[in-house]
């Protein structure tokens, strides 16, 4: 025998008024001045808000040709874009990085929730798998952001084996001298992650038998929460609040044995 079932949520919001105020911010307490969330008539709520970045600067001449970049090493001599620095998108095209680049770069709430589970029974033999999965949800990786203010701490894997180390070798992420540089720690597209996920949830695997025709007995094997599969780089993507990400520590996965006698 099989069972088969599945469930699905779906959720679209958007902020119909706030009064006077043309928005207001917020975020993660200790981050939310660099790194904001916004509400704003017409947006989904707590949006996170920052620039859009469309690649890594692989060498001076592309820095030269490129007006923000170049008109921002004028002004700033002494701390100045290099190759493996961010590429920020100038979204009115004035040739400087400033409160009209920053767009909205999604926001923490699932626009899909679903579930699914299977069970079948094979002579002594039954086994369940349950799944359950968001998709449409973003994280803001505040762990990769902390290296702001705190350039000793450690990152992950795929921060520090992905850096650019010379021309055409990332165009994803910056430098290991620009990974604390100012310029590229600000609030961006760089730091917002999908937080999509599929996990299992729960698998079981029963053996039943008689000791005596009146004495049933079940054997079973448990795993709880063995796997999750997501693109997200932090410990785990089911991170709570705002969907900001500071050093959350994932669930843990629990295995067991039962036995279960009746008489």
């Amino acid at each position: 025998g099989y069972a088969i079932g599945a469930n699905m949520a779906t959720l679209k919001n958007r902020v119909l008024d706030i009064g006077a105020l043309p928005n207001i911010m917020s975020g993660f307490p200790e981050w939310s001045a660099e790194f904001p969330a916004r509400i704003e008539v017409n947006q989904p709520i707590n949006y996170y808000y920052g620039y859009q970045v469309e690649g890594v600067y692989q060498n001076q001449a592309e820095i030269s040709a490129d007006p923000l970049a170049s008109k921002y090493n004028q002004q700033n001599p002494n701390a100045p874009i290099l190759p493996g620095y961010l590429k920020y998108k100038d979204q009115n095209g004035n040739g400087e990085l400033d409160e009209a680049d920053r767009v909205n770069l999604g926001n923490y709430m699932p626009t899909v929730t679903y579930g699914f589970n299977l069970g079948m029974n094979y002579q002594r033999f039954d086994l369940s798998v349950a799944f359950q999965g968001v998709a449409g949800n973003k994280i803001h990786n505040l762990n990769r952001a902390m290296r702001r203010k705190y350039p000793q701490m450690n990152a992950d894997a795929a921060f520090m084996e992905g850096l650019w180390r010379g021309e055409g070798t990332s165009n994803t992420y910056p430098s290991a001298s620009g990974s604390v540089a100012a310029w590229n720690l600000q609030a961006s597209s760089f730091f917002v992650e999908s937080g999509a996920y599929l996990r299992i949830q729960n698998i079981q695997l029963g053996y039943n038998f008689n000791i005596t025709p009146t004495i049933p007995v079940r054997v079973y094997a448990t795993a709880d929460r063995p796997a999750i599969f997501t693109r997200y780089n932090g410990f785990t993507p089911e991170v709570s609040g705002m969907g900001f990400d500071n050093n959350v520590y994932p669930i843990a996965s629990t295995y067991s044995l039962g036995l279960n006698i009746s008489f």
